[in-house]
């Protein structure tokens, strides 16, 4: 595909659930990926939920977060 206008752009987001945020925070790392703050919270039904992006070597960028439900 050869884009030729701007408006032929598109964001491509990739988001990805894990079991254990620290610890793909770590993988990440050894393949040089850069990662940003972990972010948490609560969700509106009483879950507890952390974020992080991760950025690759050649910049393409994902959001992992965990999420566990209320007990």
């Amino acid at each position: 595909m050869v884009i030729t206008k701007p408006s032929e752009l598109r964001n491509i987001v990739l988001v990805v659930e894990t079991d254990d945020l620290t610890a793909l925070k770590l993988i990440a790392l050894e393949f040089s990926a850069r990662s940003y703050s972990v972010v948490s919270g609560k969700t509106s039904d009483g879950g507890r939920f952390k974020e992080m992006l991760i950025l690759s070597p050649r910049g393409h960028g994902v959001l992992v977060f965990e999420y566990n439900q209320s007990q």
